[in-house]
């Protein structure tokens, strides 16, 4: 059974991903970027992607197996993302899909930090054990 926070975050994952694509085969300017160009979006789309997909694939139990998914999947998707962008008359980039790949690393990254803060974080409603002393 999946949870409702797994369930909301498979939901969150769904449109947010949506929003990505759409978003990256619009035209674009890229005046005011600097030299970098759109590299820092790519990072932070890609981050908040592979934090979504590691709750809505692992909820707060992180694998390898769910690292490994995730990555492909974000990986696999960043290439075809930046392939299908000729279609929309954008260029494919390789610096773009080394960006969202250094954006999923980071992504999951932040869910394996969170899931060691909860982890580790006192449950409210459990009572400490008594420690007892050997003598």
């Amino acid at each position: 059974m999946v949870s409702r926070m797994r369930r909301a975050a498979i939901g969150l994952m769904g449109a947010y991903w949506l929003a990505m694509f759409v978003g990256t085969h619009l035209p674009i300017s890229t005046k005011g970027m600097g030299n970098g160009g759109d590299k820092g979006l790519h990072f932070l789309a890609f981050a908040g992607l592979a934090l979504l997909m590691s709750i809505g694939v692992g909820g707060w139990r992180p694998t390898w197996r769910t690292f490994f998914m995730v990555l492909l999947a974000a990986l696999t998707y960043a290439g075809i993302d930046e392939f299908s962008q000729m279609l929309v008359g954008r260029h494919c980039d390789f610096w773009d899909w080394l960006a969202d790949g250094v954006g999923t690393v980071f992504g999951l990254a932040t869910y394996a930090s969170i899931c060691l803060i909860r982890k580790h974080r006192p449950q409210p409603n459990r009572r400490p054990e008594p420690e007892i002393a050997l003598r």
